[in-house]
């Protein structure tokens, strides 16, 4: 598939998608060979990955904390009200007994009160459903504090099969969505997480172009998908081979319910940015955020 012109995404923060691929000088005579070569993916100048390999979160002052969340819509990036909001155990795969619950009032901000954290955080996954759409399940590095300004953009059904449709892809009953957004180490400068104690302008990731993501599903019926956004459009590829400087996104759609491993490789010298346990629940939205480690 080709890639295709998305109005009103420029926002968008976790879904999937990409930049377009591009051919090389020689790449006519080697067509010409039966081979269809690719420009080698260039490494991100802004990205920052000297984090790697050091990246270790604070353990918790406290054994819980009061936790905001707002639910944005990907469309204009305005808060969401009456979504539905639950903090799961990550073994809780149906989220059955959700370990605390809040609801997104005007403005789209919810609170989880006591949002336990244990000797690594909280490390499970948040919820978020309006009414009775598929749900969007999203995981994150370990919470460790509270995080001043945490948004997740809440995909509705209208807009996720919108989006599906003009890329010509769909999602069978039974299977899932898994997006990742990768971020570099401008939150994580040493290695040292700085989203608790810095505003959202001084402590803020890149999300870098030149990521490969991969999975370790394989399903034929399994799509990879990256996303580029430029100006006012967003461009959705299912060809491309790396992330978007503009977006830091890539996902995997037709995915089958089940555990898996997301991994995050720097395409241009193959070091590893992150790895990442998710899962995916039948027909439900995983999007998770990928930092360094």
């Amino acid at each position: 598939m080709g890639r295709v012109v998305l109005a009103a995404l420029v926002g968008v923060a976790v879904a999937f998608g990409a930049c377009s691929s591009s051919k090389n000088e020689d790449a006519a005579a080697t067509a010409d060979a039966g081979v269809d070569a690719k420009e080698p993916i260039k490494l991100d100048p802004l990205a920052d990955f000297t984090c790697l390999g050091k990246v270790s979160y604070p353990a918790p002052a406290a054994a819980a904390v009061a936790f905001d969340l707002t639910a944005v819509d990907p469309s204009n990036n305005t808060g969401i009200p009456d979504v539905n909001l639950k903090a799961c155990a990550f073994t809780d795969v149906d989220c059955t007994a959700p370990l605390d619950t809040a609801k997104t009032g005007v403005g789209g901000l919810g609170t989880f009160t006591k949002l336990p954290l244990g000797p690594n955080g909280f490390d499970g996954y948040f919820e978020a459903q309006y009414e009775k759409e598929h749900a969007n399940l999203n995981f994150q590095q370990p919470v460790y504090a509270k995080l001043p300004a945490y948004g997740r953009f809440y995909w509705g059904d209208a807009q996720m099969q919108t989006l599906l449709d003009s890329a010509n892809l769909k999602v069978e009953k039974g299977r899932g969505i898994l997006g990742v957004q990768v971020h570099d180490c401008h939150q994580l400068p040493g290695g040292v997480p700085c989203m608790d104690t810095a505003t959202e302008t001084t402590c803020r990731s890149h999300l870098p172009g030149g990521i490969v993501i991969t999975v370790d599903v394989v399903d034929p019926k399994m799509t990879r998908a990256y996303i580029h956004l430029d100006g006012s459009h967003a461009y959705v590829s299912t060809t491309d081979e790396a992330t978007s400087s503009t977006s830091g996104i890539g996902g995997f759609i037709n995915v089958p319910p089940g555990p898996a491993t997301v991994t995050a490789t720097i395409g241009a010298t193959g070091q590893k940015l992150g790895t990442f346990k998710t899962f995916v629940r039948p027909d439900a939205y995983s999007m998770l955020v990928l930092m360094p480690q």
